[in-house]
């Protein structure tokens, strides 16, 4: 029985991967969502900030610095001190205003420009952000943003690092990541050359329009002289994770890179000066740190 299951499994990692292969080969872009002019669509309809009518009130936001007393910023904002106690006594059910940080988003939301906060908002993140009710009774609401997943592709050829070509293409350092899982056991990105071509194709997040984050790679392909290695994400009920074009796991029992994102403190040199015994002495491996 768990023959057949196996069975079925690569079956459905093939298929997949065949038609991975297909966009892969064939570059597909898909264009990201328009962002949409509300002045021009929506002047006859109330607009909102955080579920709030931007018209009838007024909204200030704050970051906290580093050092800075949370309590200091509230009691200025108008919030008298039992209330910031009683606050702090029901976020701890939900999300305690005792973890918020420095630099993140707070918005304090008023019926006027001098009364005392109605809500108060703190984005942990970008897709979501939480309402404390301060005004009467206290009450917290998380609210999770919608956001739309567009798949993109991007391929490029290494000229000096797999971080320059990728930041070339617009990539950031959480695909190389995602990266560095899809060829886990079949290659190591500390030792890539010029020359080596990438392609894959990965889901991109948008809020309003805008970028706000990378999803998963979906798949991809990479190009060096011990030839093409292909990777597909797979998953279902039971499984979820990297596969080559005949079903195995990426992350196998040998990794190509054993340390992920691990700083190379001595590389293969043949020619190496051993720094305690002050002669050159071949280093046959490669030490991470």
């Amino acid at each position: 029985m768990k023959k057949k299951e196996a069975s079925i499994l690569n079956l459905c990692i093939v298929i997949s991967a065949l038609i991975a292969g297909y966009f892969i080969l064939h570059y597909v872009h898909v264009t990201p969502p328009v962002e949409t002019n509300i002045e021009n669509t929506m002047d006859d309809k109330p607009q909102y900030l955080y579920g709030f009518d931007k018209e009838s009130h007024h909204f200030e936001q704050y970051k906290l610095g580093f050092n800075q007393n949370l309590g200091d910023l509230l009691l200025y904002q108008g919030i008298q001190w039992d209330s910031i106690l009683k606050l702090d006594k029901i976020s701890s059910n939900v999300f305690s205003i005792r973890k918020f940080r420095a630099n993140k988003n707070i918005t304090f939301v008023k019926e006027d420009e001098c009364d005392a906060p109605v809500c108060i908002i703190y984005e942990p993140n970008k897709f979501t952000f939480i309402k404390y009710f301060v005004r009467d009774k206290v009450k917290i609401d998380v609210v999770k943003r919608d956001y739309d997943i567009c798949i993109e592709a991007s391929s490029g050829i290494i000229e000096s690092s797999l971080w320059m070509a990728m930041q070339k293409n617009g990539l950031g350092m959480d695909i190389i990541d995602k990266m560095e899982d899809a060829f886990a056991s079949s290659v190591d990105f500390y030792h890539t050359q010029k020359g080596d071509e990438f392609k894959l194709i990965y889901e991109k997040k948008y809020i309003d329009g805008k970028v706000v984050d990378t999803g998963e790679i979906l798949a991809a392909s990479y190009k060096n002289e011990q030839g093409e290695h292909y990777s597909v994400f797979y998953e279902n009920e039971k499984y979820e994770g990297f596969y080559d074009l005949e079903g195995r796991p990426a992350l196998g029992k040998f990794l190509r890179a054993p340390l992920k994102n691990s700083r190379i403190s001595s590389r293969y040199n043949l020619r190496r000066f051993h720094p305690i015994k002050k002669r050159t002495i071949p280093h046959l491996g490669t030490d991470y740190a």
